[in-house]
């Protein structure tokens, strides 16, 4: 049986053509589906702005520069790998400025820092430093933090504790910087920030991935120095003066006896979040069992 030839010789040489082009389409609608854009990352942050960088792709790293108050223009100074400076204005994205770093990979060191317009006058802000494909991918199948209390214990200070989930791993950043790395449920005082409201966030951390953060802002009255880390305290508890006790409530429960060989709590906030609520945290320690007790007086 012979097969007719229906389509004429130039109308099948432009149906090659547009299967060709629809094959390269779909490949570039491919490679562009399997580049994932990692979230932003703060790498920095003062009262007059907040900088971010997103690896974009492998190779292209972007820094972006964020302002309180209107700025008209913004000068990135950066080095890849403690390479030659570069010096250049930043574009601007709405209230934004943003720089594509080119022919990066990952692992890739960037130090930046930045002068940029505030009021007339201009200014230059902290060195700051990421490294290219180190944004952790937040999974939400991760639980996270609770029971988060901040407070500001003394001039310069912000401490943190949080209750401990399934998972004892977490960070810890101030104003979106990390300051802690897979630490363990604890209190924890920070040392060094401005006076001033700080924003503390707290991640549960698992195979290199964060769940999502628990956050809260603590104000700190005064200033101090350059932001260091206390080691753990087991027994540092902001200090109230409590009334005269005058009635106790008689106790319901049996006597238990005092053994002062087993550890105390440690981190200890209480607090009265609405009216007729009282809510109690605490670091875990070693044993976790504890017994809480609630004691009434009148005045």
């Amino acid at each position: 049986m012979r097969t007719l030839n229906r389509f004429a010789p130039g109308f099948k040489r432009i149906m090659v053509a547009v299967l060709a082009i629809a094959m390269l389409v779909s490949s570039v609608s491919f490679s562009k589906g399997t580049n994932a854009k990692a979230a932003a990352s703060t790498i920095g942050s003062a009262e007059d702005y907040s900088v971010t960088a997103t690896d974009v792709s492998d190779s292209l790293c972007r820094i972006t520069f964020t302002p309180t108050n209107p700025a008209a223009y913004v000068i990135i100074h950066y080095k890849v790998n403690d390479g030659e400076q570069v010096n250049v204005g930043m574009n601007a994205k709405g209230s934004c400025f943003e720089y594509d770093i080119n022919n990066v990979k990952k692992g890739d060191k960037i130090d930046c820092s930045f002068t940029y317009n505030k009021g007339g006058l201009q200014y230059d802000s902290s060195m700051m430093t990421y490294t290219t494909g180190s944004a952790p991918v937040t999974d939400t199948s991760i639980e996270a933090p609770f029971g988060l209390v901040v407070a500001s214990p003394a001039n310069g200070e912000i401490s943190v504790v949080w209750g401990r989930g399934n998972i004892d791993s977490y960070n810890v950043y101030i104003d979106g910087k990390r300051v802690a790395s897979a630490v363990g449920c604890g209190y924890y005082v920070y040392e060094g920030y401005a006076a001033g409201s700080h924003t503390v966030a707290i991640t549960t951390t698992k195979n290199g991935n964060e769940s999502a953060q628990t956050t809260m802002t603590v104000n700190v009255a005064q200033s101090a120095v350059a932001p260091t880390t206390k080691a753990p305290e087991t027994t540092k508890v902001p200090q109230t003066t409590k009334a005269p006790e005058t009635t106790k409530v008689p106790q319901t429960t049996e006597a238990i006896g005092v053994d002062s060989s087993l550890p105390a709590p440690f981190g200890l906030v209480a607090s009265s979040p609405v009216n007729n609520q009282i809510t109690v945290v605490w670091g875990y320690g070693t044993i976790n069992v504890f017994d809480s007790f609630l004691i009434l007086t009148r005045t």
